[in-house]
């Protein structure tokens, strides 16, 4: 065993490439995560007789395996999409072909003929018309531009005359929502004030106040429960022991320390 490992400390760098390829393999992870635990095995067991080419011929084995299932499963497709390829295409394309040649070319060269004809001289006649116009127009605007630069100031003035009356009308409801939010904003400053004085002085009050009653109250629920059990007792005995056969077993039991 020590030539072994002699021998796998002289080769371990040059073999390290390869051992990694064979554990990914094996393990059927990347390269990148084989640990060094992994590693040291691979390294004992390479330079065993067996043990690295048992592997190998397993490895074989299977590959050939696959590759004749999916072999068969391509031939069984095949045979199916032939024979109804075959049947569709020799009848449609022989029917297509001749409708279509003869009833496109005769309705396309009447068509064109007919509306190229009529559109072209509706336009002609509307063009000319309108073409004298609008140069009329424009030569007469350009010489009032410089007149309106001075009526146009006279007009603002007059425009917001007319504004302001309408304006007035609302400004008198407006007037008097205001005066009511007024008042109310006096009235909320003036009570603000006096509450934070008040809360001061009574927070300290309650806070002793209330330690002393939670005390009270626990001692009084105690002594409640007791005197409620009593009188349950002593009033349900007499009526068991006189008329009642099927009295209960708590009611016979208390009746019998009492006796």
């Amino acid at each position: 065993m020590q030539t072994h490992e002699r021998q796998s400390l002289t080769f371990g760098i040059v073999a390290k490439s390869h051992l990694i390829a064979l554990t990914a393999e094996r393990d059927g992870l990347p390269a990148r995560h084989v640990s060094s635990n992994v590693l040291a095995e691979g390294c004992a067991k390479q330079f065993h007789d067996g043990t690295s080419k048992k592997k190998k011929k397993k490895k074989k084995k299977k590959k050939k395996k696959k590759k004749k299932k999916k072999k068969k499963k391509k031939k069984k497709k095949k045979k199916k999409k032939k024979k109804k390829k075959k049947k569709k295409k020799k009848k449609k394309k022989k029917k297509k072909k001749k409708k279509k040649k003869k009833k496109k070319k005769k309705k396309k060269k009447k068509k064109k003929k007919k509306k190229k004809k009529k559109k072209k001289k509706k336009k002609k006649k509307k063009k000319k018309k309108k073409k004298k116009k609008k140069k009329k127009k424009k030569k007469k605007k350009k010489k009032k531009k410089k007149k309106k630069k001075k009526k146009k100031k006279k007009k603002k003035k007059k425009k917001k005359k007319k504004k302001k009356k309408k304006k007035k009308k609302k400004k008198k409801k407006k007037k008097k929502k205001k005066k009511k939010k007024k008042k109310k904003k006096k009235k909320k400053k003036k009570k603000k004030k006096k509450k934070k004085k008040k809360k001061k002085k009574k927070k300290k009050k309650k806070k002793k106040k209330k330690k002393k009653k939670k005390k009270k109250k626990k001692k009084k629920k105690k002594k409640k429960k007791k005197k409620k059990k009593k009188k349950r007792i002593n009033s349900g005995v007499p009526k068991q022991l006189g008329t009642c056969l099927a009295a209960s077993l708590h009611g016979l039991f208390a009746s019998a320390r009492i006796c």
